[in-house]
């Protein structure tokens, strides 16, 4: 009877430790779903076998909703179908496997492709465990699309630094607390004749100093950064460029620190000075005029109009190059255009010559400045100006990162009038020049991309607005003559059952002979233009024979160049 009762007692035993291990069992379950499912992140379980193709066995809420499925509809789908396609196909590489297989765990950002199809980025944190006797993988992701906008952010506000210190007619360079460079822009690049990617993450000191300074400077440097001494904000030292040269830098200095006032490196402003150096030990004269220079330098950084930077440029190398004429010629669709001139009459301004100037090609050759000391016995010598009083003549390549973009000629009525100093000024400054003139360019382009657009929309608004095809090709002419800066225009009208061209509406003319224009199709210029719908353009009217251009009508005009466009 004992034994009974034993027995029953044991029984109860296991079944009340059975129930307690249940109810203990149950409350951790819940514990352990409660937590899941009120993770933040999404977190996924799939098999680790075969590991991009396995369906999840567990997904809580979060990755549900993130990612737009039902429960049950994400269960079905693995890994690869909620990556995005660049990802999915990273998934295969096998790269991340061996590395998760060898660590059972990893980090990694990805891309999750939402039911809709669009993309969010994130950060995962996978884990290797065990489960039901299989091994499973557990990835929680966290959704990272605020820190890559932020990031993406930060990444366009660098670029435009780093645009706007491109630009720059000075080095720019910064240096982290342990001397390495993080920042360079392209006119430092230029000095140093380094690529970017050869020069960003090297030790300043020890890469682009002399060795005679570089223990000296890297000592001052040490001391600035923990705060031992003051910072100089100005001063002057040789640094060495790829091919060994040393180049003297004027710097300008900014510590630099971060959010709680640590210091973490060095911005400096470095201006090439080397020539100015030079000249100031070799002759008093020479230094004199690369101090005059530098003037001009900074002036010419002070404007962005391109014919204010051009009238500066004649201007002020006449201060320390006296020449009786000159002229800026720049490069456009395969000729050179005068854009400015002094001393010429009449002006040359706006005249287009062929390129094929023997003279420019030698220039061009050479990049060099070449003078010569007889204009009018060398054959050579182009007379663009027609003058006969020319006798010293000097032209001066405007280069621009290795490219030519124009030529600075002057001219003299003296004999011997240059010298190879100043032919050597003159090609010292007319990089600087060069800069300047492209920086306006850029500001004209962007300026007249932006009038341009304003008259399309009005052209667009008057074709809209009005039925009345004169009003319309009125408005039409008014804005070509102001945005293209052209001094008259006309529009012929095809009429198709006469075969010809007539007048519709004109501006900027003389006199009136257009508007009786009845011009048979493939008759003219414009004839020839609407029958082959071909533009055509002649830049100089008094080179090239047209027939138009015995008219006297067309005579009274005064044009010089001539352009036609098929509508």
């Amino acid at each position: 009877m004992d034994k009974v009762i034993i027995g029953v007692s044991a029984i109860a035993i296991d079944v009340t430790v059975r129930k307690r291990a249940e109810k203990a069992s149950k409350e951790a379950n819940a514990k352990y779903k409660a937590l899941f499912e009120g993770i933040s992140d999404a977190v996924f379980v799939h098999p680790l076998q075969d590991e991009g193709f396995k369906h999840f066995i567990e997904v809580n809420q979060t990755a549900c909703e993130r990612l737009g499925y039902s429960r049950d509809e994400l269960l079905r789908l693995s890994p690869r179908e909620v990556s995005a396609p660049k990802d999915a196909q990273l998934r295969g590489s096998g790269d991340g496997r061996r590395k998760l297989l060898r660590d059972r765990w990893m980090i990694f950002e990805a891309v999750h492709l939402r039911k809709d199809g669009t993309e969010i980025p994130v950060e995962i944190s996978s884990r290797i465990f065990d489960y039901e006797g299989c091994s499973v993988i557990m990835s929680v992701a966290r959704d990272i699309s605020e820190r890559k906008e932020a990031e993406e952010a930060l990444r366009q506000e660098q670029s435009k630094a780093q645009m706007y210190l491109d630009m720059a007619g000075v080095m720019f360079i910064a240096l982290n607390a342990n001397g390495e460079i993080t920042l360079m822009n392209r006119k430092g690049c230029e000095i140093l004749e380094c690529a970017k990617e050869d020069i960003v993450g090297k030790s300043w000191f020890d890469t682009f100093l002399p060795i005679k300074i570089r223990g000296e400077v890297s000592a001052v440097f040490k001391r600035l950064m923990v705060g031992e001494i003051e910072l100089v904000e100005h001063y002057e030292n040789p640094v060495l460029t790829k091919g060994g040269e040393e180049r003297i830098i004027a710097w300008h200095n900014t510590i630099l620190k971060d959010g709680k006032g640590n210091t973490i490196g060095i911005l400096s402003a470095g201006n090439d000075i080397t020539e100015r150096v030079q000249a100031k030990r070799s002759l008093e004269k020479y230094a004199s005029q690369l101090e005059t220079l530098n003037t001009i330098t900074a002036a010419l950084s002070t404007s962005l109009e391109l014919d204010k930077v051009l009238e500066l440029i004649l201007d002020q190398i006449g201060k320390v190059i006296p020449f009786d004429s000159g002229a800026i010629f720049l490069y456009e669709d395969g000729n050179l255009r005068v854009m400015v001139d002094h001393g010429f009459i009449p002006s040359l301004k706006g005249h287009v010559f062929p390129s094929e100037s023997e003279l420019f090609r030698e220039v061009q050759q050479t990049g060099k400045t070449l003078i010569l000391v007889n204009a009018k016995e060398d054959v050579r010598f182009q007379n663009w100006g027609q003058s006969e009083d020319i006798v010293s003549w000097m032209g001066i390549p405007l280069i621009l990162r290795d490219t030519l973009i124009g030529f600075l000629t002057l001219d003299s009525f003296q004999p011997n009038a240059f010298s190879a100093e100043q032919a050597k000024l003159a090609l010292s400054f007319a990089s600087q020049a060069a800069q300047a003139i492209e920086n306006a360019r850029q500001y004209r382009t962007a300026e007249t991309r932006a009038a341009r657009l304003d008259a399309l929309r009005k052209i667009d608004q008057a074709i809209t607005g009005s039925f009345d095809i004169k009003v319309t090709m009125s408005i039409l002419l008014e804005n070509l003559l102001e945005k293209l800066q052209v001094d008259a225009a006309v529009v012929l009208l095809y009429e198709k059952s006469l075969q010809s061209l007539r007048f519709c509406q004109g501006a900027g003319f003389r006199t009136n002979a257009l508007m009786h224009t009845k011009l048979s199709l493939g008759r003219g210029q414009a004839g020839k233009v609407a029958l082959e719908r071909r533009s055509l353009f002649i830049p100089d009217l008094n080179r090239t024979k047209t027939p138009f251009s015995k008219l006297p009508e067309f005579k009274k005009e005064g044009f010089h160049a001539y352009q036609s466009v098929p509508l």
